[in-house]
């Protein structure tokens, strides 16, 4: 997949283990592509987990033994391999990395993958004034800093003017092959005039807020159904406000999903609801389903993504008032939808071919760079 190499040096991704999370299936997904061409290794802090079988026989795994001795492992890795780059997407692990950056052959770039804005880090971390620094005084060090969207551009320019020109933007891709054969099977009849959102049940994601809204909405549209699919700290909580509500016909905890998709696809709405996001794939997924996406754009950059009236409809911030609004604008107007529309723009916008071809123009400037050095 994608263009060919003009060079072909090792690369070396680092994760802290294999389990599920976006990030974690965005590097797979990128090591796996590219294996085809070049010698990819994962290094894994903690080895295995539920995305381990993932992982195509071409990627080398490396094993840093524990969380403990990691870093040291990982440099005599370095030594012993001379990657051209070395990948990490992980704040705690970018922030070991740029420390030590020093320890590191001079020929090695350090490409930074930063999934969150900074407002979000701040919003989740129990040491904001920690990440505040890392990001201010360590990140400039990186060799890229890679970012989703330009809010996060922002976001660090202002925070740090000098990392302008070190910063890359490249948004998430999503496989295309799993969208086809969704594409193939039948919609779930399990529901049927439903809204859905998939995520984590975590405060960040503004389900209580859309719940409060989904109660105003549905006196107005009693046949409609709200699924929120996964798993979280906040279920029990959401189920008691849903009770409260006297939503238990209405709103459905539906669970975690190992593949939400087929249920996703037969929603009349994709909803993102939350607070703060990086870049939603579970929202990318949606569109190149051809389900239009109701978002909050405020401290998620789905403004980028979102054309209004076109692919979905946009509300300025997570409340419950602003929620009910957009809903109601969004299920009158549903019939103007054309979801072929929004499934072929997605899947030409967001795909996996266009993510690593955009890696891979950062790989080869830093191979090249090395080819020269040798």
């Amino acid at each position: 997949m994608g263009k060919s190499r003009l060079t072909s040096k090792p690369i070396i991704f680092v994760l802290p283990s294999l389990s599920a999370g976006g990030a974690e299936r965005i590097i797979i997904n990128l090591a796996n592509e590219i294996s085809d061409s070049e010698k990819v290794y994962i290094a894994e802090i903690q080895k295995g987990g539920s995305l381990n079988g993932l992982v195509n026989d071409k990627v080398t795994r490396l094993n840093l033994t524990s969380k403990f001795v990691w870093l040291f492992c990982l440099i005599w890795y370095v030594y012993k391999f001379r990657p051209c780059c070395l990948v990490a997407t992980n704040f705690d692990v970018n922030a070991s990395l740029l420390a030590a950056k020093w320890l590191l052959p001079k020929s090695c770039a350090l490409i930074i993958r930063e999934p969150v804005s900074i407002y979000a880090s701040q919003s989740e971390s129990r040491a904001p004034a920690f990440r505040y620094l890392v990001f201010k005084y360590l990140y400039p060090f990186a060799s890229t800093l890679v970012l989703l969207s330009n809010e996060m551009k922002n976001e660090f320019t202002q925070l740090c003017p000098k990392i302008a020109p070190k910063i890359k933007i490249i948004a998430n891709g999503v496989n295309a092959a799993r969208i086809e054969d969704i594409h193939t099977e039948k919609s779930s009849d399990e529901y049927e005039n439903y809204l859905i959102t998939v995520c984590r049940l975590e405060y960040q994601k503004g389900l209580d807020v859309l719940i409060e809204a989904f109660a105003k909405v549905k006196e107005r549209f009693p046949d409609y159904k709200l699924l929120l699919v996964g798993d979280g700290s906040q279920k029990e909580k959401l189920r008691q406000q849903i009770s409260s509500l006297n939503l238990e016909d209405n709103v459905k905890l539906v669970g975690f999903a190992d593949n939400p998709l087929p249920l996703v696809k037969g929603a009349r709405f994709f909803v993102l609801s939350s607070r703060y996001e990086g870049m939603s794939n579970s929202m990318l997924e949606a569109l190149c389903l051809g389900v239009p996406v109701i978002a909050v754009k405020k401290h998620t950059a789905a403004d980028e993504v979102i054309q209004e009236n076109v692919t979905g409809f946009l509300v300025n911030e997570c409340s419950a008032q602003s929620l009910e609004d957009v809903l109601l604008r969004a299920l009158a107007r549903i019939d103007s939808i054309n979801r072929d529309y929004i499934s072929n723009w997605a899947c030409s916008e967001f795909s996996l071919t266009k993510m690593i071809n955009n890696y891979r123009d950062v790989f080869d400037k830093y191979c090249l760079l090395q080819g020269k050095n040798i």
